[in-house]
């Protein structure tokens, strides 16, 4: 399991025995601000915790439902057009209207990691909206 900074702090009760705990090997810090039970984690796992639970689209989306081979080169995410844009060389964010970001997700099991991810329906509007991406 990954814990963020504040779900870590309420389990250890403060900093010093956080950091205690770390050089002890009990818990293990995995990116800034996650932390987790266990020394190696996947990767999708530490992107559901860190973005919140993101919407995946485009060829992520396609790869995971097994519609296409192609391994993404990055973990593409929907988002809304007034939230932040994430500094992640790993994430490739689309960027939409409120009103229509949330039509059409679903929740998805990924080998064990419960992702929302947009429908196979919603990916047909989506490869149409972004076909000239695809390469």
């Amino acid at each position: 399991m990954i814990y963020d900074y504040d779900e870590i702090i309420k389990k250890y009760g403060n900093w010093y025995k956080l950091k205690k705990a770390i050089e002890k090997e009990e818990i293990f810090k995995i990116d800034n601000g996650l932390y987790s039970a266990t020394k190696s984690v996947k990767e999708i796992d530490i992107v559901v915790k860190k973005y919140n639970n993101p919407i995946f689209t485009f060829k992520s989306a396609f790869y995971y439902y097994g519609i296409s081979d192609v391994i993404p080169d990055k973990y593409y995410i929907a988002s809304n057009k007034n939230g932040a844009k994430y500094n992640d060389p790993a994430i490739k964010q689309f960027f939409m209207d409120n009103d229509i970001l949330y039509l059409g997700v679903t929740s998805f099991e990924y080998f064990g990691t419960k992702i929302n991810i947009y429908s196979k329906e919603r990916l047909l509007i989506e490869l149409i909206r972004y076909k000239h991406d695809i390469a």
